[in-house]
């Protein structure tokens, strides 16, 4: 009898400690809720972002099968951007980008490309693991792989009159598209000292022009970069300034690396290998 008043005894305690002990967690909970979702910041949470680079070419006789289509101006917006990105947290950025290249371009026209409508250009979020560093940082979504600087500058931040040209082989051969954006996940950082920084890009992603039934052709790319003199950058972002006009008195030598196994493409006579 004893022992039976004891076991009622322990059980009425554990029905009473236990609603106790489930608000106490419900608060804990709510309070790392707070701490992590805290400082939200209204001025950066919604920036809304529009580019136009607007071209204007002329076409001269190519020859007699063309004669008809040679001598033409056309006027068309080579690249038209636009989205939104933000920071609404600290420890959260996100970008999410939209585009309408070439739109009214002629069909005629010798420039290389045709319009092909609205379409995701970027799409990814930014997480900052380290509350007082840049030093390590998560990618994850649709975005550039990064291989060469060119891969992870803004076309608004180049000098030369056509990005897509320059690096338009690199990019299909490493990711099977001329942008280079494929979906994926990667971490990055920066950490400056005095007179060198370092930063770097470590990314795996699913190029879906190289996918075959023996092999998800999963493709690893890494990047790092050192800088001599004044920091490049002070803050970390996936994406790099083109130039910075004579404002920066230092130099910043790169390298990189890409891996990846045999997929549709590769399987050809042109991308027989695909390392890199």
């Amino acid at each position: 009898m004893e022992r039976i008043s004891r076991k009622f005894f322990g059980v009425v305690a554990s029905l009473l400690i236990l609603p106790i002990f489930l608000i106490a967690q419900e608060d804990s909970i709510k309070v790392q809720k707070t701490a992590i979702f805290s400082g939200f910041n209204e001025a950066k949470a919604f920036k809304p972002f529009v580019a136009v680079e607007v071209w204007g070419t002329y076409n001269l006789g190519a020859g007699r099968s063309q004669v008809h289509d040679a001598n033409r101006i056309d006027f068309s917006l080579r690249r038209l951007r636009f989205g939104a990105d933000g920071s609404p947290y600290p420890w959260l950025s996100y970008n999410l980008h939209f585009y309408a290249d070439r739109l009214g371009e002629d069909d005629f026209a010798f420039t290389k490309g045709s319009y092909g409508g609205i379409s995701i250009w970027t799409a990814y979020l930014t997480l900052k693991i380290l509350k007082e560093s840049d030093l390590f940082n998560v990618h994850a979504g649709y975005y550039w792989a990064a291989i060469s600087r060119q891969y992870n500058s803004s076309p608004w931040a180049l000098m030369a009159f056509d990005k897509t040209r320059a690096g338009s082989l690199l990019r299909t051969f490493v990711t099977g598209k001329s942008n280079g954006i494929e979906s994926g996940v990667g971490i990055g950082g920066l950490k400056n000292f005095r007179g060198f920084g370092i930063s770097y890009r470590i990314g795996t992603y699913d190029p879906e022009a190289y996918v075959n039934p023996f092999s998800g052709s999963r493709l690893y790319t890494y990047r790092v970069m050192f800088s001599f003199g004044e920091p490049e950058a002070i803050k970390y972002s996936y994406m790099l300034t083109g130039n910075h006009w004579g404002k920066r008195i230092g130099v910043t030598v790169g390298f990189g690396w890409a891996a990846q196994k045999s997929g549709k493409l590769t399987d050809s006579t042109i991308w027989n290998r695909s390392d890199s």
